[in-house]
């Protein structure tokens, strides 16, 4: 249930300001950002499927249980954030960060591989190390397949 009420404000000609928005989940948000904990519980698990859906787009880029966690996060920090003076629908708030939010974690996450670098404890050999092969000598390989 969405209901828009509008209020006149002669001095403000923005569109969006003075708009008081009544919303699903008003009553949770608001006692959320006012630190009710069981309400942030609730509202996160009443937004369990917008993180799954969210998620499960990343499934073989992370671990399900760190983005998850991640999600819940950003669901905090939207609660804590959300003006409703400002005009936005609450759970399209919502949505955009933790997708933007999950986003930029996994694109900031990607593998990075330096062919220099050392890997593991063991030995302390690099990648290029190992794709090196010293036992055939290969201008003298193509020396022979010339003559």
């Amino acid at each position: 249930m969405l209901r828009v009420v509008v209020q006149h404000n002669k001095r403000d000609r923005s569109p969006l300001r003075g708009i008081i928005m009544e919303y699903v989940y008003k009553d949770l948000v608001e006692r959320a950002k006012a630190g009710c904990k069981e309400s942030m519980g609730d509202l996160i698990e009443r937004l369990r499927p917008l993180i799954y859906s969210v998620i499960n787009r990343y499934r073989d880029r992370g671990d399900m249980e760190d983005l998850f966690q991640d999600a819940c996060i950003l669901i905090m920090e939207a609660v804590r954030d959300y003006d409703e003076e400002k005009g936005v629908p609450f759970l399209g708030f919502v949505k955009s960060r933790v997708y933007f939010g999950i986003h930029n974690k996994v694109r900031r996450c990607v593998f990075e591989l330096s062919l220099d670098r050392p890997y593991g404890d063991e030995d302390g050999l690099s990648p290029i190390d190992t794709l090196e092969d010293d036992s055939i000598d290969i201008e003298e390989s193509l020396i022979n397949e010339e003559t």
